[in-house]
């Protein structure tokens, strides 16, 4: 008996259907959290033309990682922070499509996630590594401005990933004939769900004979 006796096609069809969706959505997340991550540089450098930030948190980060003194500058900072910061936003855009799954979030639930990214890093792991004061004793300014700017990454995240959900949905519901039109088709989670109940049912065990010749 092989595993093809065993398992129906419908189960593998789920399956790689459910896998493809997922990365499809990490993937999504992450390009979100990148753009999320662009608007809210763009409130800490409109922030830092005003002179409430002092030293961005990014590079102090970075410095501190870098070999040497935590707290003296390090060649190349600049750059790699520039790179850390977007790189950690991505991810964070990743978990953040991880952890809501299907559903399609709403901007409120992003803007307690900036916030909770926030708390974490500011009031949490930053303060502990002894690279920022926590918010509560640091600049004014620059703790201020980083709230509002991780209000802004949440928003910004729900947003961008929601617009790029939504245009896969709108190529998955369409297909071209040569006559140019574009006809509705059955979305995938609904063909997925077609083919598992047209698939024919199989039984692991042999079928019994009734002792016929």
């Amino acid at each position: 008996m092989t595993c093809g006796d065993v398992l129906d096609p419908g189960f593998a069809v789920l399956d790689r259907g459910h896998v493809a969706a997922m990365t499809s959505n990490l993937v999504k997340g992450g390009v979100g959290g990148l753009l999320a991550t662009a608007a809210m540089s763009a409130v800490m450098l409109a922030a830092d033309r005003a002179g409430l930030m002092g030293e961005h948190p990014p590079k102090r980060i970075v410095r501190a990682a870098l070999p040497g003194h935590k707290h003296l500058p390090k060649p190349g900072e600049r750059p790699l922070a520039v790179i850390s910061h977007f790189a950690y936003g991505g991810f964070c855009g990743a978990v953040f499509a991880a952890a809501t799954g299907r559903r399609e979030p709403r901007v409120p639930l992003g803007v307690m996630y900036g916030l909770g990214i926030w708390v974490v890093s500011y009031q949490g792991w930053v303060p502990s590594a002894g690279i920022l004061p926590p918010a509560h004793r640091d600049r004014p300014g620059r703790q201020l401005t980083m709230m509002a700017a991780h209000v802004v990454y949440g928003a910004t995240l729900v947003l961008a990933y929601n617009a790029l959900r939504r245009r896969e949905r709108s190529r998955a519901t369409r297909t071209y004939r040569p006559d140019g039109r574009t006809p509705p088709i059955t979305p995938p989670d609904r063909r997925r769900e077609e083919a598992f109940s047209a698939s024919p049912a199989r039984s692991p065990w042999p079928a019994a004979h009734d002792g016929r010749a």
